[in-house]
């Protein structure tokens, strides 16, 4: 019995060295480009980093956006206008240029295209950080935005059209962080296609929780790392002390069919459109964007850790509209991971392909093998090798 409680507190002791060695995984590099907004005042925020925002004439109107005096500093101030009548937007998008000119289209256009392929390789993996303050959100009962008014980074955003000097990253691939901060809710989303990014409908969540307590007026310091084909959020309240960062990840998620990424990045508010007078509101400070890596030490440390055959609960569940399922293989093997209807319909094949040992997650997003919704129930889900299976229960509540 004695040596029993040994094994079990050696075995714990372990768990919590690897738990430790894997949160600092993530090792941030050199800084590709950041904006303080700490230069002199501008109303275009065009002197450290050229940010590009849409105007009347792309249909938004109403929206402001300058860098404005808080206290002893500078920080980027949005406020929303309206688009085409439908919905309430603030957006800045920038891919790290700085002084851009709009009266020399010419050379602007060139110093887009040569920051592309500069910055391109080094945002394969990286990592975002910024200061957010929800300065105003609205609520609009009944609205098209029921949540509220929301805040989004869409971050490694592929430009669509490399021969336009002013490129809409909006139309194509991105993922984002997204925070509701009028419902505490923070989640990590993928989109694409034509001006998506107003269209919360056609996002796929990879993860979301509410475990992050959101209020106004407050600086929320955040954290995005795009690793590989993971995606981790960090999230606290920033007083300005380094060490309030905490050491856990706020959420974390794997998306087994990852889209290519590029070299924009995106900060917008959205929510009803509540009239020029009325706009919401934020400051942004502090936006720097970094190389990412991992060190060797957590490469073996990672590579050496022990795995087993196992299939998860999902999580959350019951679910809407989407949900996780992580799963571990003691060795490489052919995966399938399936979904059921309970009369044993095969409704949805989420992992078709050969996978290495060790954890592993995938996303379920509601829909069936023709994207179509599924009908709330439940479902079973499968997870299955060459030679074994695990099947589990899950439950759709829409």
């Amino acid at each position: 019995m004695r040596n029993n409680y040994k094994l079990v507190i050696f075995s714990m002791l372990f768990m919590l060295l690897f738990t430790y060695t894997a949160q600092a995984q993530l090792e941030e590099g050199a800084v590709i480009w950041q904006d303080m907004f700490d230069d002199a005042q501008n109303d275009y925020l065009l002197n450290n980093v050229g940010w590009l925002y849409f105007g009347e004439d792309d249909g938004l109107v109403g929206q402001q956006v300058s860098q404005d005096g808080v206290g002893d500093e500078g920080k980027a101030w949005i406020k929303a206008g309206v688009f085409s009548s439908v919905v309430g937007a603030g957006l800045i998008q920038t891919n790290g240029v700085a002084a851009i000119d709009p009266s020399d289209m010419d050379a602007t256009g060139a110093a887009i295209m040569a920051q592309n392929s500069a910055i391109a390789e080094a945002m394969a993996n990286h990592v975002i950080s910024f200061t957010v303050n929800f300065k105003k959100m609205t609520i609009v009962d009944g609205g098209g935005y029921p949540m509220g008014t929301f805040f989004l980074c869409a971050d490694g955003m592929r430009r669509s059209d490399s021969t336009d000097v002013w490129p809409d990253p909006t139309e194509d691939s991105t993922y984002a962080v997204y925070i509701s901060p009028l419902t505490n809710t923070t989640a990590i989303v993928k989109f694409g296609g034509e001006l998506n990014v107003l269209n919360p409908a056609a996002w796929t969540y990879l993860i979301q929780t509410t475990d992050m307590e959101y209020d106004l007026g407050v600086d929320y310091a955040v954290k995005f790392y795009l690793n590989g084909n993971d995606y981790k959020v960090k999230v606290w309240e920033d007083t300005g002390d380094p060490a309030d960062e905490p050491d856990e990840f706020l959420l974390e998620a794997t998306d087994e069919d990852p889209w290519e990424r590029g070299v924009w990045t995106v900060m917008t508010i959205l929510g009803d459109p509540i009239g020029d007078d009325n706009g919401d509101e934020i400051y942004l400070d502090n936006v720097v964007l970094k190389q990412l890596g991992a060190s060797a030490i957590d490469n073996e440390a990672a590579a050496n850790a022990p795995s087993v055959f196992a299939l998860k609960n999902n999580y959350p569940n019951p679910f809407n509209p989407t949900t996780t399922i992580e799963y571990s293989l003691d060795k490489a093997d052919d995966v399938t991971i399936n979904v059921y209807s309970v009369t044993g319909e095969l409704v949805r094949t989420l992992t078709n392909a050969s996978m290495s040992a060790g954890s592993h997650k995938v996303t379920f997003n509601g829909l069936d093998n023709n994207g179509n919704p599924l009908s709330s129930g439940v479902y079973f889900y499968s997870l299955q090798t060459s030679n074994r299976s695990i099947t589990k229960k899950m439950i759709l509540m829409k």
